[in-house]
């Protein structure tokens, strides 16, 4: 009887990051009716409420530290999607929340809105109006900042450490030569198990197993180099530092993601030839995906 089995007989740690979104809230401008120390007060109560929904805030008095006075002043002065993205990547956070608040008639209305620093574009606005009195204005910032989870929740899944590429069964794998092919190349064959081992099997598993090995390296150590800058946050000098490696670590993330990917459909290719030829039991896969890498066991028993 012919079986299929799957074994996992080498596992690797999840890469992709377990770690809370980062967002940063700048102070919620008073722009007319409103004091400032009221707006000081409605800013820390959207930073409470963004905290409350499980994500990783930074703060006004946080960015002040990170930055320096002279460079927050600069910088915080733009109101343009591009300039605040930059603000956001500098950072090294998510996204960035911004508003403001005023008086108009007799009403307040407090308006926020997210900005992605991944993508420098806005991914979401919500504003409220509200009776004139400070109890109202402060459920309505609470109320804004609700709708705005929303907006972040959407883009949760572009962290800025990809996880490793989902793997591809062999069922999926793109088609293999054709054996006819590989007979008239005169392709050389080895014996394993009882079936048949050609050269492009051999060169297809190898650099299969290569490849997914070595992207995981790769992605695992631009989360580490990530870890190092995170944890660097709030020091002197992680501005600069920021500034002048995570175009890299990126880089290095996204290089090691596709080398997986590629790794696994390059094996998923060695094990369908393999498992075309006429005798034999059991062929070795190597496969990545749910957070991990290994090995396949397939054949029959």
């Amino acid at each position: 009887m012919r079986l299929a089995a799957l074994l996992v007989v080498l596992a690797f740690p999840a890469v992709a990051s377990a770690a809370k979104v980062k967002v940063a809230v700048t102070e919620v401008k008073s722009v007319q009716g409103v004091q400032p120390g009221t707006a000081t007060i409605l800013s820390d109560i959207v930073v409470s409420e963004v905290a409350r929904h499980g994500y990783d805030v930074i703060s006004q008095s946080d960015i002040s530290a990170m930055i320096g006075f002279e460079k927050q002043k600069k910088m915080l002065g733009c109101d343009e999607t591009s300039c605040l993205a930059e603000i956001g990547g500098a950072l090294g956070v998510d996204y960035l929340i911004t508003g403001q608040v005023g008086q108009i008639g007799t009403r307040y209305r407090i308006s926020l809105l997210v900005v992605d620093s991944r993508k420098a574009r806005v991914t979401g606005r919500a504003a409220n109006f509200c009776d004139q009195n400070e109890d109202a204005l402060a459920r309505a910032a609470e109320a804004t900042v609700g709708q705005l989870i929303t907006s972040i929740r959407a883009g949760e899944s572009n962290q800025l450490a990809p996880p490793v590429a989902a793997g591809r069964s062999p069922a999926t794998a793109p088609a293999p030569p054709s054996p006819a092919r590989d007979a008239s190349a005169g392709q050389a064959t080895a014996s394993l198990g009882g079936r048949h081992m050609t050269t492009g099997t051999w060169i297809a598993l190898g650099t299969g197993g290569a490849l997914v090995i070595g992207g995981t390296l790769a992605v695992v150590g631009a989360r580490n180099k990530y870890d190092s800058l995170s944890a660097r946050q709030g020091s002197q000098g992680y501005f600069d530092a920021y500034n002048s490696q995570h175009s890299g670590i990126r880089t290095q993330a996204i290089v090691g993601s596709v080398a997986v990917g590629a790794g696994v459909i390059a094996a998923g290719v060695g094990g369908w030839l393999y498992w075309r030829s006429d005798r034999g039991d059991v062929a070795l896969i190597p496969t990545a995906g749910n957070g991990g890498a290994g090995l396949l066991a397939v054949g029959s028993f």
